[in-house]
């Protein structure tokens, strides 16, 4: 089968662009892949198509729009220069005006109704990210009515998208993400302590890990916070993996924890991390 897959940014570091990466890498030798997409880590150059769509990867606004008229662009000039013929084009919830399958791990117009006025987004960088998702919802209305199959991670978002777009409950399927289980398991050389003493953390402490890429107020981190501002958990101490520089001094101003609240910013490899934890936390709403 033919499959053209279109994405932004399709690489280790992405969340959604790694899952997309997974499957490339699996399927490679069973399929013709051709990707449209602005960055591309090809695992398999011999046997994947690499076709880069120009656009400019920041404010995330600006990409919705630049890809919009772009991705269509590169690929009409693919086909014209002798490109075969589609069986299937697989995209991305909202970013292309076409696509036979739609990968979704975000619903933009449930969250503009629910959750965003909960974001504490301000000033230019909160205008760009309100314009970004209010692009995305309005672009919803379009994509997935003409979609064939809609695919997401999650029994929640599922629900969000029924709740949102009850036409596509019998083209809906739930397909957790990938997962390694051997790269997550504990090497033996790995010095725990050594890891935790690093981080200031003391032996006897109980450590909670919680790991978000941004959107802490949706991931449940304020419910964490909360909790260890309560009486008896003064030996438990939070390891926050993840979010911008704004977003991590907005949580660091509005709770004083101190030193209880590790804020480590974003991480190529949240493993060690996670080995050095006692329990993950994730009261995601």
């Amino acid at each position: 089968m033919r499959i053209a897959v279109f994405d932004y940014k399709i690489t280790r570091n992405n969340p959604i662009g790694s899952c997309h990466l997974a499957m490339l890498r699996a399927l490679a030798s069973e399929h013709d892949f051709t990707v449209f997409a602005v960055e591309f880590e090809n695992p398999c150059p011999e046997k994947i198509r690499f076709v880069r769509v120009p656009s400019p990867m920041r404010p995330l606004a600006l990409l919705f729009v630049v890809y919009h008229f772009m991705a269509p662009l590169c690929y009409l000039f693919y086909r014209l220069r002798g490109g075969a013929k589609f069986d299937l084009v697989q995209a991305l919830e909202s970013n292309l005006s076409f696509g036979d399958l739609l990968y979704s791990h975000f619903c933009h117009r449930m969250y503009l109704k629910h959750h965003w006025s909960k974001s504490g987004a301000k000033g230019l960088r909160g205008w760009f990210r309100w314009l970004d998702h209010t692009l995305h919802g309005w672009m919803e209305r379009f994509t997935y009515p003409r979609a064939k199959q809609v695919v997401v991670p999650s029994r929640g978002l599922a629900r969000e998208l029924r709740a949102e777009f009850p036409y596509i409950e019998n083209k809906l399927t739930v397909l957790p993400n990938p997962i390694s289980l051997p790269r997550l398991q504990m090497p033996g050389e790995f010095d725990r302590l050594a890891f935790r003493h690093g981080l200031g953390i003391e032996d006897q402490d109980v450590v909670a890990l919680f790991v978000a890429l941004g959107q802490f107020e949706r991931k449940g981190l304020p419910l964490l916070l909360q909790a260890l501002c309560t009486e008896g958990m003064e030996r438990v101490k939070l390891i926050v993996v993840g979010g911008e520089a704004d977003l991590i001094a907005r949580f660091g101003a509005n709770y004083q924890l101190g030193d209880r609240v590790k804020f480590v910013g974003m991480q190529s490899d949240v493993r060690p991390y996670l080995w050095s934890s006692d329990v993950f936390v994730f009261p995601s709403l």
